[in-house]
């Protein structure tokens, strides 16, 4: 399954797991940009959450994008829940 969001605040990433533990909802992997790694508070909490950072500047690289399409493959394989979240700066 794959969640696309749209976030209006850096809260809306936390409500939505929120929402997944209260109805015992797998909670999902989120994938975000590498902006919200440099707010330790907030990326330590989505690290616990199953969240993953990707570097917008490595995206024109062939083995990044590689290893991000075989990630995508075997989350999508083995039904696992994505929350896709790619923002640039506001």
């Amino acid at each position: 399954m794959l969640l696309l969001p749209l976030f209006k605040s850096i809260i809306d990433t936390a409500l939505l797991s929120y929402i997944h533990i209260l109805y015992e909802i797998d909670l999902p992997f989120i994938h975000a940009t590498d902006e919200y790694n440099g707010i330790k508070i907030v990326s330590n909490i989505l690290k616990k959450c199953g969240a993953y950072f990707v570097n917008q500047k490595n995206l024109n690289l062939e083995l990044y994008n590689i290893v991000l399409e075989e990630l995508f493959g075997e989350m999508m394989k083995h039904n696992m829940i994505l929350e896709y979240h790619m923002e640039k700066n506001r």
